[in-house]
């Protein structure tokens, strides 16, 4: 085919084609081309911070080689942390709670290395990137670096209420409601607790364990008083925000606080986003 026949050929072709569809075609290539690298980056962002550590602990602790008696120790390990009031931060590696405590006073031994005031402001920055209120984490900050812990926690407990009533459970609506009050505190953890076990029980045993551990140390924060006369040696929500303690506020006691809402926040939606 010679130079003239090529382009007789050339101009037949270009005069099929559609040059509306293909500009279309192009621009919502481009347009995909663009939603696919923003959330490339911040699925890279992710996985260099907690992404990075969620695998590693799922390949750690996922795997055939684990018996069901490895699990079953695991499952007690990571529950008696939570029981003692501790779950994880933003500084603690993944797998920090396999090890299961002794005691109350062996917990709190072992965790008292992470409460300094620079874990505090990463906790708060992670917190504040969260859409958590700016001004009260400022407050909170502001108490812990002052060694005003109660006022501390109770802006923490505060917040940590704030979440869950975001959760949005009810109780059933009573006589001349249109619908029910708000669950708050340990009524809400235990109906967070009932309606997802089933799917956390199915997931990856990392998602349980953490999920097992983080219910067990918000019921143990937020456990009822019994009318307030038998007050618990680990921090309460109840004796703290209604004025009835009569034991002094720790920096541990503070740091359980800091910690229980990071994972509230922060932890929790990843769990929820990996147990299927």
């Amino acid at each position: 085919m010679d130079l003239v026949e090529l382009s007789k050929k050339w101009v037949e072709v270009t005069a099929s084609i559609d040059f509306g569809k293909i500009n279309e075609a192009l621009n919502n290539l481009a347009k995909y081309n663009a939603m696919f690298v923003e959330r490339y980056n911040a699925f890279d962002k992710w996985w260099q911070t907690a992404g990075a550590k969620i695998v590693e602990t799922i390949q750690k602790i996922n795997t055939p080689g684990y018996s069901e008696e490895k699990k079953k120790e695991l499952v007690k390990s990571y529950k008696k942390w939570g029981e003692y009031a501790w779950t994880t931060n933003s500084i603690l590696k993944f797998n920090y709670f396999s090890s299961l405590p002794n005691s109350l006073e062996d917990a709190d031994k072992r965790m008292e290395k992470y409460c300094t005031l620079d874990n505090v402001i990463d906790i708060k920055n992670k917190l504040i990137d969260k859409g958590v209120n700016v001004a009260d984490l400022e407050e909170a900050l502001f108490n812990f670096e002052k060694g005003k812990y109660k006022s501390c926690t109770l802006i923490l407990f505060a917040l940590i209420d704030h979440e869950l009533i975001l959760k949005g459970f009810k109780h059933p609506p009573k006589e001349n409601q249109l619908e029910g009050d708000f669950k708050l505190g340990f009524s809400a953890i235990c109906e967070y607790k009932k309606q997802n076990k089933k799917d956390y029980d199915k997931s990856f045993l990392f998602s349980n364990l953490y999920f097992l551990n983080l219910m067990e140390a918000l019921m143990t924060l937020f456990k009822p008083t019994e009318n307030f006369t038998n007050e618990p040696d680990i921090i309460n929500r109840n004796y703290i925000s209604h004025g009835m303690s009569n034991r002094a506020v720790t920096k541990i006691d503070c740091f359980k606080v800091w910690s229980a809402l990071y994972s509230l926040v922060i932890l929790l939606p990843v769990l929820e986003d990996i147990k299927v």
